[in-house]
């Protein structure tokens, strides 16, 4: 059986999750319940549990510190956060944790049901991993090259060495290790198994000397030398078998067997890396990390990256949507972020968007995709060059729905609408509120869409007003009320400005 516990200091919450689903029909057992932080850490260290549902606000600690507590002492834990919708942004921080799976209040059971699903089936195939990798590790030859890999060997002579290669069979004059993974998802221990299978039939029938076995979550090469185009088409043929997408990253090579550690070491650095790497053919290279391209604002930077793209899809700039996404991967790259700071941030600045584009108009909430959705987009992007165009395909969406939206709506009915109550006490700000936009969204979509202001636009509709009611004989002071000038001084200079001659000139040239 699974372990659950539930920590939520809400009785009425606890009771509800304790009655949601039968948990004992997906061999999960209920061991625990807690009402504080406290004591959900507590019982956290006590039982173990495989699965803990956790609030974000509670007293003692909240839901982000008892997942970072558990962290901390290593416990192997997978939360389901629970949060309302203005939590969500301490929600989202709990990515930094590994945390993969958030649930809105109040909570569905179709919902969680379908989280539970996942989980059971990544609890099984973890022991099952467990089991196996035990199984692959007992090789002889694998446990002397693996405790050479990673420092454990007793190995401490040249004689030693000497010894040990003719022992393992590899008195090679150069060594190198290899790394593979598959991107986007832990291998299934069917897959590895497999995978390593096809690899050793490919060695044998080539003329590379190497040996390749399960390490960890990765299949490892031992090789006598790299010939990258061999290894990249034995590699990748194997592994289109069974459809993985693999990454391959190759350690320095080493004159003995007794420094393939350093190699382990470059081959390992550069796959925890890989994130900010870039891939070709399946292998990774190094990538230098970006300079900011442009002075960043300061404050809160990412606020302002959102209100910029906010205002970049109001206008239907898709231009401005990739520069703002490229100065926001900048700045972050130059405060030495990591994946989940990188990820998390993005998710803030998804969240700081759309809440935007909500304040302008909320029935865009109708349209936009669910948060939930983003998030899950988000953290399955393995490298940062296919996050960073997931940002921004995310975010050419989000303009191409506004822009549906408006484009046949809003606009239009605002010209209508100054068209036929010109002659009133029309501003921006009464306008926005009646339209349901930000009045500075709106002065800068009118520019957009007009080619001039929204007070130039009033003073240009206003005179060709005038000038009808003046070429049919109405006198200045007459024309000037009835299109909305309190002012025939001020309704003199705007006549003048926009015609190029004074209203009275104008009215004489009718008569």
């Amino acid at each position: 059986m699974y372990k659950l516990v539930i920590i939520d200091d809400e009785p009425l919450i606890r009771q509800g999750l304790r009655a949601i689903i039968d948990w004992s029909s997906y061999d999960i057992e209920l061991c625990g319940e807690a009402d504080n932080g406290i004591d959900g850490l507590r019982l956290c260290q006590e039982q173990k549990p495989d699965l803990a549902i956790v609030d974000i606000k509670m007293p003692g600690l909240n839901g982000l510190q008892v997942i970072e507590q558990s962290k901390k002492l290593g416990l192997h834990i997978d939360f389901i956060v629970l949060s309302g919708y203005s939590e969500f942004a301490y929600a989202q921080k709990a990515t930094e944790y590994g945390v993969r799976c958030y649930l809105l209040k109040p909570i569905e059971q179709t919902e969680m049901i379908q989280k539970i699903k996942l989980f059971r089936e990544e609890w099984k195939d973890r022991y099952k991993e467990k089991e196996e990798l035990k199984e692959a590790r007992s090789l002889l030859m694998e446990q002397k090259i693996i405790q050479l890999m990673t420092g454990d060997s007793v190995i401490g002579t040249k004689e030693d060495e000497k010894h040990a290669a003719a022992y393992l069979h590899l008195p090679w004059h150069s060594y190198v290790i290899l790394l593979v993974d598959n991107e986007g998802r832990d291998m299934e221990p069917g897959e590895l198994n497999g995978l390593v299978g096809s690899v050793r039939a490919w060695l044998q029938g080539s003329d590379i000397n190497g040996i390749a076995f399960v390490f960890r979550r990765y299949i490892c090469i031992l090789a006598e030398k790299v010939n990258v185009q061999d290894l990249r088409d034995g590699i990748l043929a194997a592994a289109q078998q069974y459809g993985l997408n693999l990454v391959v990253t190759v350690g320095e090579q080493v004159d003995k067997l007794l420094k393939i550690k350093d190699s382990f070491e470059s081959a390992y650095s550069v796959m925890k890396d890989k994130f900010f790497m870039e891939k070709t053919d399946g292998f990774v290279i190094a990538q230098s990390r970006k300079e900011p391209a442009q002075s960043l604002p300061s404050g809160d930077a990412l606020k302002h990256f959102a209100e910029e793209a906010a205002s970049a899809i109001c206008l239907g700039s898709h231009a401005d949507i990739l520069r703002i996404v490229s100065s926001a991967e900048s700045w972050m790259l130059s405060l030495g972020w990591q994946e989940n700071q990188i990820k998390a941030s993005y998710i803030a600045l998804y969240t700081e968007i759309t809440s935007i584009l909500f304040q302008m108009d909320d029935k865009m909430k109708a349209v936009f995709p669910t948060l939930q959705k983003t998030v899950e987009g988000i953290e399955g992007k393995m490298m940062l060059p296919a996050l960073r165009l997931y940002i921004e395909e995310l975010l050419h969406d989000l303009l191409q729905q506004w822009g549906k939206e408006k484009k046949n709506n809003n606009f239009a009915n605002i010209v209508a609408y100054i068209h036929t109550h010109f002659a009133s006490e029309l501003k921006l700000e009464s306008l926005a509120e009646q339209f349901h936009y930000n009045r500075t969204y709106l002065g800068k979509l009118f520019k957009t869409q007009t080619g001039i202001s929204f007070n130039a636009y009033l003073d240009q509709v206003r005179i060709d007003k005038a000038k009808l009611l003046l070429a049919g004989g109405a006198k200045v002071y007459e024309a000037a009320s009835l299109v909305g000038y309190s002012s025939v001084d001020y309704f003199h200079l705007k006549f003048k400005k926009i015609v190029g001659i004074a209203p009275s000139v104008y009215r004489e040239k009718w008569r």
